[in-house]
Order: C-alpha cells, then structure tokens, then sequence
C-alpha cells in the first residue's frame, strides 16, 4: 500500500470514529420505536392486518421515510427500526435471520435504506437500528435440528450449540449456562465460542453500521450469550449500543451494560407499570426510583438507559389499567411524564399517541396505517411533553441535572420530583379523580421565591403557585401531570 493512500485511510477511520454519535449526545435524544413491518406502507395505503396471523402487512423503508414529518412532529429526534436483515418465513418483526448479508426485500431495498437514513439525518433524526446475534430464524418444517443449510452464513452444526431448550427453570434460578447455550423458543442458538462465528458477526455489525450510517443499535437477547461477546461486538459497531436483558433484577441487568454499553431499563420498567397501571403504592415507586438512580450511577450509566412505558414484547400500557377503568389514557399520560423527564433516555413505542391497547405478542403489533392523527390527545401530550424538555435545557441545563425525590402530603398516590428548576408532579389517582391539592416539599437546592407556569396547557392551573417555606401546593384536576417551571423563563 503506498503512503498516500495509507494516509487515505488513516483519515477516513478518524473521521469515520469522530462522527459516531457518543453515549452523553444520546443521553439528549428522544427515541420512537417502530415495527417497520406495521408503521406506513410506501404508497401510504391502508390494507388491513391481522396481528393474530404472524405475517407481514405491507410497511416499508419508503412508508417510514414518507411519515417523518408525523415522528418529528411530535417532538422525537431519533427512531429504533426493526431489524433489517432476511428473515425466514414471516419474520416481520425482523428477529428471525435468514441472510445477515441481505437485506428483507419486504422492507425495500439496501437503496431505500439508506434513502431513510439519510432523510432521518436531514431532518435531525438519528436512526437506531435493531439487530441480533444470540440466534437465526425457526427452522423450516420437518428440518433436522442439525439441518442447517437454508441460512447463511452461518450454514454448518459446529456454528450452532447443540440442541437443548431454555427451561422456566433455567430462568427461575438464572441457570446461566443454559441461557447462554440453549434455543430461546426453539430458535437455532449460534455458537459465538466458534471463531467463524465469532469473527464473522463482529465484520458483520461493523459493516452493517458502516454502510448504512446508523448512528446506534440496539441488540435483542442480550442475556442470552456471554458478556466478553458483547464487548467485543459493540466495539466492532462503533457507536452507541443498548441491549435487551429482560429482568427486573438491577444487580443482574445493570452488569451487562458494562460490557454493551447500556441496556434497556426493565429495572424501571416493571416498578413503572405497577405504580401507574396497577395504581400500587407511590411511595414504594419513588424509594425505588431512587435506588435505581443509585445503582445506575454505580455502573456510570446514569442516564443513558433507554426508559419505557411498553413495547413490541409486552402488553401495552393500556390494555390493562387495573381498579379504574380499561384504556385509562390519564394514567398513562403519567407514566409517560415520568420517561420524558427522568433521567434516562426516553423510548415511546409507535401506536402509543394513538391510544393502542393491543396486549400480549403479536396483538401489541397492530398496524398504524391511516392513523396518523396529528391531533389526538395522546400525540398532542407528547407534542407538549418534548416542548417542556427542550425549554428546560434552554434555560437551565436541564441534561445536567439529576432528578430529585420530593416529599409530598399524598405519598401514596403522588410522585413528585424536581430536575433543575422544573417540578413534575405525577399521579396515579386515575381520569375519573376528584380535585386534589398536593403539598410539595422541594429539595433545599430548588431557587426560592419562584412562582410557577404550567407547561401541559392550563394556564388557570397555575395561578398562585409560589413557592413558601421550601414548599409549594399544586391542584391536580382529574388525575392529570403537572409539569411546572419558573414563569420567568
């Protein structure tokens, strides 16, 4: 190789390392996840779909390119698309790898890819892309279990371990060796140990990154292979990753974001779903928020976990709102107050503006064709929700601060925290709650002599909330949020 064009590439790796977005400028990015296969068809047309079939229903590259406008209305600055690659047969959620080489001609083409991603760029949208590595696609019908020409590259037995299947059991007692070397339902499990294996998924995800410009992933079944593994392939990818360990055990998920990067906050998330879903105890929320707050930090991880309200592997928010009624939107418009606001990285998945209720896999899947509604209740909360995020990082670092656990007068219904000089004040009293007047102790830290606005749209909401002797009361109506800031900004 001559030196010029040694030089060459010295040069392209360091502009190819500096443009990598890193993980404190995703710590500033509001994420919305779609099911590629159920977001927007390329003409925008409206087939039906039904999610109890298993099958692909028509969305595209093209679709998603086609309804930016509808994700950058709502104030988010980033997407999570599905997997990209081929699957087998009726792999539309993207997690059944036929071909890691090709791209899943029913999505588009690897043209119409990169047509999105560099829409996704124009518009300031960065683009997450799924992807896995733990296992292929189901075998086909009446396959050996040792069959495995139909996939590639991966196409021999010694690329694989040896059948077994992960038991109840096996997750009951964190049986991690068969985690990490059994089939997850009965899914072919690669074998990273081999060096083909190994070698080739690592080249593979730098590739994948490389081509397409994606500017993170995330990685699905985590748990399922070895750390060492994971460290090694999201330092092959080169930009940010987080990875899928579903456990709400913060000692056990939070270890792999040592070696991934980061990993989706289940630890949140099932403390989140039975405060405000189940309307559970108030109080025990905030202590855990706080412990959590404290084990993230103890992985130097605090605030860059991906925080969520559901997504396409659990049931919905509102296909279950317990003691209220069903659909309760309040209850939810709460919990998804405490995700934009907290101290994570914020993911809403797609069909939650509209009010969709589908539970558990493949009904929370459903189809948003031809229900882009600019104008919903739930679309707007969030138009207003992303407004109060970037006001409060114009007038007061808002990324900079960490959220902090006020004291309230209703510590069983009523979760009260400040980040900077915003208050957000939360409940999971439910659409159909009387008046309330809540009495918040703020941290000695808060600026005295403030007199609040309230950013979700009641201005008469806000007359006379002042802050006196440390302590501010706050009228929630019908169970609404509050988010309240200075009304000098």
């Amino acid at each position: 190789m001559s030196t010029t064009a040694l030089h060459a590439l010295l040069l392209l790796s360091l502009l190819s390392c500096s443009s990598a977005r890193s993980s404190s400028e995703w710590a500033k990015r509001s994420i919305y996840q779609v099911v590629t296969d159920r977001f927007a068809t390329s003409d925008l047309s409206s087939p039906a779909c039904d999610t109890a079939a298993g099958k692909y229903c028509g969305g595209t590259f093209q679709g998603l390119q086609g309804k930016l406008d509808y994700v950058k209305g709502m104030g988010f600055n980033a997407i999570w698309i599905s997997p990209v690659v081929e699957n087998t047969d009726n792999g539309y959620h993207g997690y059944w790898a036929k071909n890691i080489f090709s791209i899943n001609s029913h999505f588009g083409t690897a043209a119409e890819l990169k047509s999105l991603v560099k829409a996704c760029h124009d518009a300031d949208i960065w683009v997450m892309v799924d992807v896995v590595a733990n296992h292929v696609g189901p075998q086909s019908p009446g396959a050996a279990t040792n069959d495995f020409s139909s996939y590639m590259p991966f196409n021999s037995p010694d690329h694989f371990h040896s059948f077994c299947e992960i038991s109840q059991n096996d997750w009951d007692t964190m049986n991690q060796y068969d985690i990490e070397h059994c089939r997850l339902a009965n899914l072919p499990d690669l074998n990273q140990d081999n060096d083909f294996v190994r070698t080739t998924l690592k080249k593979w995800i730098q590739n994948l990154v490389e081509e397409f410009g994606f500017d993170g992933i995330r990685i699905d079944t985590v748990a399922e292979v070895d750390k060492q593994f994971w460290a090694e392939f999201a330092e092959a990818a080169g930009v940010f990753a987080t990875g899928e360990v579903l456990n709400g055990d913060p000692t056990y998920t939070y270890a792999y974001a040592d070696s991934v990067g980061s990993v989706l906050d289940y630890p949140l998330f099932f403390p989140l779903r039975d405060a405000f879903m189940d309307r559970s105890d108030m109080h025990t929320f905030s202590s855990k928020l706080d412990e959590l707050s404290t084990a993230a930090a103890s992985h130097g991880k605090q605030g860059i976990l991906p925080a969520f309200v559901d997504n396409h592997d659990n049931r919905r928010f509102l296909c279950h709102t317990a003691g209220v009624q069903s659909n309760d939107w309040t209850l939810l418009k709460n919990a998804l107050a405490v995700v934009l606001l907290g101290k994570h990285i914020p993911v809403v998945y797609y069909g939650t503006e509209q009010g969709f209720t589908g539970c558990d896999d493949p009904s929370n899947r459903e189809a948003l064709f031809g229900k882009y509604d600019t104008s919903s209740l739930l679309y707007s909360f969030l138009v207003h929700m992303h407004a109060a995020r970037t006001m409060a990082e114009d007038h007061a670092s808002f990324f900079d601060h960490s959220p902090v656990t006020c004291v309230t007068d209703s510590p069983s219904s009523v979760f009260a925290a400040s980040r900077g000089s915003m208050l957000l004040v939360a409940n999971n009293f439910g659409s159909d709650a009387q008046e309330h007047e809540v009495v918040v102790q703020l941290p000695p830290s808060f600026p005295a002599h403030v007199t609040f606005v309230d950013l979700l749209g009641d201005p008469s909401a806000s007359e006379g909330l002042s802050v006196e002797n440390g302590k501010v009361t706050v009228r929630v109506s019908n169970g609404q949020p509050r988010v309240l800031v200075p009304r000098d900004w």
